[in-house]
C-alpha cells in the first residue's frame, strides 16, 4: 500500500515539476496532490527515509531548495551512508549557490559509490559553477564511462553528452562541443517540432564557431516554434550581423530588446549593430 501511495504521488510530482516554469498555479495544485499521497505513506511508515527524499525532490523541482535541503537532511539522519541521499543534498546546496558545500556532498556520494554515474554528472555541474572547468570535464567523462549501457537509458546518456558539451562550450572548445552534441543527437534524437536545451546550445555554438548561416537557419527554425523568445531573436541577430545583413539584424535585435528591455547583452548588441549599419 505504501508503494502505491508513493507511486501515485510520483505521478503528481512529475506533473508539478513539468508545469513549474509555465504554470505555477497548476504546479502548486499537483504538488499538493503529491504531498497528500506521500503523507499517506509516511503515516503508515514514519521511519522510512524515502518519504523525505520524495518530498525534497518535489520541493527542489518546484523552486523551493531551502525546504528541500531540510527534507534531505532528515533523510540523511536516518540513512547517512546513502550515496543517492548525499547527491540529493548536494543538488539542493547547488541551487542555493552554496557550491563548495555542494561539491563536498557529491564527493561523499562518489566515495560511497565510486561508479555512481549521476553523482559524477551532478558533480561536474557544481565544478562548472565553481569555475573548475577541467575538473568538471573529467567528472562528466566519468559519468559517461560509468552509466550502464542498458536499453532505456539512452536519454540519460544523451543528457550527459549535453552536459559535456556545455562544459566544453565554457572552456571555449566550440567545435568539440558541437561534435559532442552530434553524439547526443545520435544516441537520443531531439524533437524537431519542439525546442530544448540541446537545440538552443547547438544554435549558439554554431554562432560561436563561425558557422553563421547554419546558426541563422537554426534560430529561424526555433523562432517558428516560439516567436516570443528574446534569446532566439538575439541569436538570429548575431548571425545576421556576422553575415553582414545589418538591416535584418537591426530588426531582430529590436525584437529581442522589446521582449527583454533590461537585458544589458541585448542593449550592447543593439548599439553595436546600429553603429555598424551606419558606417
Amino acid at each position: 500500500m505504501i508503494d502505491e501511495n508513493f507511486k501515485e504521488g510520483d505521478e503528481h510530482a512529475r506533473t508539478a515539476k513539468a508545469l513549474y516554469l509555465t504554470d505555477k498555479q497548476g504546479a502548486e495544485k499537483e504538488a499538493r496532490k503529491a504531498l497528500e499521497e506521500y503523507n499517506k505513506a509516511h503515516q503508515r511508515d514514519p521511519a522510512n527515509p524515502t518519504y523525505y527524499i520524495k518530498v525534497g525532490e518535489l520541493l527542489l523541482g518546484t523552486g523551493r531548495p531551502q525546504e528541500a535541503l531540510e527534507q534531505f537532511n532528515k533523510a540523511l539522519e536516518i540513512k547517512p551512508d546513502s550515496a543517492s541521499y548525499h547527491k540529493a543534498r548536494g543538488m539542493a546546496l547547488n541551487e542555493l549557490g552554496r557550491y563548495q558545500e555542494a561539491l563536498e556532498e557529491l564527493d561523499k556520494a562518489v566515495s560511497i559509490n565510486p561508479r555512481y554515474a549521476d553523482a559524477f554528472c551532478k558533480r561536474s555541474l557544481v565544478l562548472k559553477n565553481l569555475g573548475r572547468l577541467n575538473e568538471a570535464l573529467s567528472s562528466i567523462n566519468s559519468a559517461i564511462q560509468y552509466l550502464p549501457r542498458h536499453a532505456g537509458l539512452e536519454v540519460f546518456l544523451a543528457h550527459y553528452y549535453e552536459t559535456k558539451a556545455g562544459i566544453l562550450m565554457a572552456i571555449g572548445n566550440f567545435n568539440e562541443a558541437l561534435s559532442v552534441l552530434d553524439e547526443a543527437e545520435r544516441i537520443s534524437p531531439s524533437n524537431k517540432r519542439g525546442y530544448d536545451t540541446r537545440r538552443l546550445m547547438r544554435a549558439n555554438l554554431l554562432n560561436l564557431s563561425g558557422r553563421y548561416q547554419e546558426a541563422l537557419d537554426e534560430f529561424t527554425s526555433l523562432l517558428k516554434i516560439n516567436p516570443g523568445n528574446a534569446f532566439f531573436h538575439y541569436g538570429k541577430a548575431i548571425a545576421l550581423e556576422k553575415l553582414g545583413n545589418y538591416r535584418l539584424a537591426k530588426t531582430e535585435i529590436e525584437n529581442a530588446c522589446q521582449l527583454d528591455p533590461t537585458n544589458e547583452l541585448f542593449k550592447a548588441a543593439r548599439e553595436r549593430i546600429n553603429s555598424e549599419s551606419s558606417s
